[in-house]
């Protein structure tokens, strides 16, 4: 315990990955909502079958696979942190759409270019966490960084389900996730 107050005191020396934690709290709440919610959403809104579930189970983890391997060589020339400002744009504008629409076949096309998002905003956030702490403190910060993505793993589907509930709107409660990346990204840009 004395060893975890003392690299809380030292992290606060370093207010940029303070900045990013926060930011990463909020936004990775929203990927992981989503990924919990998910079927719920295409059974209530779509219709879809278990079957069709796990197939688009399955092309999104590829489409994040391939999403990563991509975007790690645009990384290498545009930063990680303009990935992770980039993914987050591109992941609230398709959430968006998804939100207008009502067919499946858009639905399963838009979910795996969602997808496609994920995979690079989760490595280019280690990535950029990776390069701004300090080499002598990597182990004990990083610890802070795997908190930090569990502390509040309860809030978005926490959310989506009473906003859902409360609206007996599915589609609503999907939009309410908006605002936790919405908030990641103004926080990230600080």
């Amino acid at each position: 315990f004395n060893q975890i107050l003392i690299t809380f005191k030292d992290l606060q020396k370093y207010k940029n990955i303070i900045w990013f934690l926060i930011a990463r709290l909020f936004y990775m709440d929203g990927i992981n909502a989503i990924f919990a919610v998910a079927a719920i959403y295409a059974t209530l809104v779509f219709g879809m079958s278990t079957t069709d579930i796990i197939m688009l189970g399955i092309g999104t983890n590829i489409a994040a696979g391939i999403g990563s391997w991509i975007f790690s060589f645009i990384e290498n020339k545009i930063g990680s942190k303009n990935i992770i400002v980039f993914s987050l744009i591109c992941i609230f504008i398709i959430s968006l759409i998804i939100l207008l629409i009502d067919q499946k076949n858009t639905f399963i096309i838009l979910a795996i270019g969602l997808s496609s998002f994920f995979g690079p905003i989760q490595s280019a956030s280690r990535v950029y966490f990776a390069k701004s702490i300090p080499d002598e403190k990597k182990y004990e910060f990083f610890g802070f960084y795997s908190f930090s993505g569990k502390v509040t793993s309860f809030i978005g589907p926490i959310l989506f389900g009473t906003i859902s509930y409360s609206f007996s709107s599915p589609k609503l409660g999907m939009a309410s996730l908006l605002v936790l990346f919405a908030v990641g990204l103004l926080i990230l840009t600080k």
